[in-house]
């Protein structure tokens, strides 16, 4: 069942203008300015330099964030909805995606 928190976040749902893609894209984030960040990300990315990079240009800059992992590869409706849970619960100012297709689909 669809938690009606979620339904809230609706009217704030904003897709970015632009998406950062490649070498370099780190620097995208500089002038961002939130208090919450919820970073999506595969599983194959936890332990890497990119996903540790971003927590701390975030954390640095007194933003709370919570990495989410484990994204499905063909990600379906019934896959968002406890994102969208945890997201509602969290209520980030941002998402950032790492990743490829599948985990900029289910931030989407």
């Amino acid at each position: 069942m669809l938690n009606s928190n979620i339904v809230s976040l609706v009217p704030r749902v904003l897709l970015p203008a632009d998406v950062a893609l490649g070498r370099g894209s780190l620097v995208r984030l500089k002038g961002i300015e939130c208090k919450r960040c919820a970073i999506i990300h595969g599983s194959s990315w936890t332990n890497s330099d990119l996903l540790a990079k971003t927590r701390e240009y975030f954390t640095k800059n007194n933003v709370e964030v919570d990495s989410i992992a484990n994204t499905p590869t063909r990600p379906t409706f019934k896959d968002v909805i406890p994102l969208g849970n945890r997201l509602a619960e969290f209520e980030p100012d941002l998402i950032c995606s790492i990743g490829g297709g599948s985990t900029i689909d289910i931030a989407k």
